[in-house]
């Protein structure tokens, strides 16, 4: 065999061997990102079909009416060939069947949309599905599942750059992208510009207080370890946020704030690792208020322990 022929028969072997390595990797199992599931999708019902009659749960008052919807996808994350599904499911029917856990975000009439995490190749039955969002608000849920995918790494976790950068964005993310986030990588605040853009978006007003406020209670798993400044940081965000919703009448919410900072901050009864942040006038002033109050819902030995770090009293 001349040298030419020796180069084309190794170059065809490396050919396939290539060919070969790429149909595992195309043949192996998309990484579930999206709350478990291995896509999310922006779906309209196109036709609703619903059971004639409803069947009783053995519950008074409460029944079961099974559906059979057909979607199409708008938009799917990552794309997918096929954009139509339909899938049945059961609505709960009466007052307080949501305690039955049915599927009752699904759409009762054609032209409704909906926000969906799902495993493409086990979507025939709406169980099967997690539901993000819906009706006016789809679009904005969608918006943070665009923002998530771009921060997301397969197998990696999340990039904590694009994630300080997507929390700096305008209009910035909301409540869907960090229970995004929470479920797929919470360990991404162990980055510290991931960790002060988050202390920045606590204060960022262009987001509602209660979403801010959400986030924080439901989402956010503060990291083991970070700087004392960065800390100071997010602890500076957190008494902000108390501040504005104490300012606005919404007073037992502020003092979850209460609580979550102690959580946070405290290493020992009333002793705390880095300085308390710097207050104006007006936020001393009403957290003088807020300690003092038992209406705030937070523990007397909270109120008093915050009191100690934060006013030096």
């Amino acid at each position: 065999m001349t040298a030419s022929l020796k180069t084309l028969f190794f170059a065809g072997l490396v050919l396939l061997e290539i060919a070969a390595m790429s149909s595992v990797i195309n043949a192996g199992p998309l990484p579930k990102i999206f709350i478990g599931k291995t896509h999310c999708g922006l779906f309209t019902a196109v036709n609703v079909e619903r059971a004639k009659e409803s069947k009783e749960t053995g519950i008074p008052g409460i029944y079961t009416l099974a559906y059979r919807i057909t979607f199409d996808a708008n938009a799917v994350l990552p794309e997918l060939n096929n954009r139509r599904f339909t899938v049945v499911g059961q609505r709960g029917e009466g007052i307080e069947a949501g305690a039955l856990g049915l599927e009752d975000w699904l759409p009762t009439v054609a032209g409704e949309i909906r926000v969906l995490a799902f495993d493409a190749d086990n979507f025939t039955h709406a169980k099967y599905a997690t539901y993000l969002g819906g009706g006016n608000e789809a679009r904005l849920v969608w918006r943070d599942c665009e923002l998530f995918a771009a921060t997301a790494r397969p197998a990696m976790g999340l990039d904590p750059t694009k994630v300080a950068q997507t929390l700096a964005s305008s209009p910035p993310p909301l409540v869907t992208f960090f229970r995004l986030t929470a479920d797929y990588d919470r360990s991404v605040w162990q980055n510290e510009e991931a960790l002060r853009a988050f202390a920045g978006y606590l204060e960022n007003s262009a987001v509602t207080q209660l979403d801010r406020r959400n986030v924080l209670a439901h989402y956010f798993a503060l990291p083991a370890s970070a700087s004392k400044d960065a800390l100071r940081n997010l602890s500076t965000g957190m008494v902000n946020l108390a501040f504005e919703l104490m300012r606005t009448d919404q007073i037992p919410i502020s003092g979850v704030m209460l609580e979550r900072m102690r959580a946070f901050f405290e290493t020992a009864p009333g002793i705390y690792a880095f300085k308390p942040p710097e207050l104006s006038n007006q936020v001393r002033d009403a957290l003088i208020q807020l300690l003092a109050s038992e209406d705030s819902g937070a523990t007397e030995g909270t109120r008093k322990s915050l009191k100690g770090w934060l006013l030096g009293h």
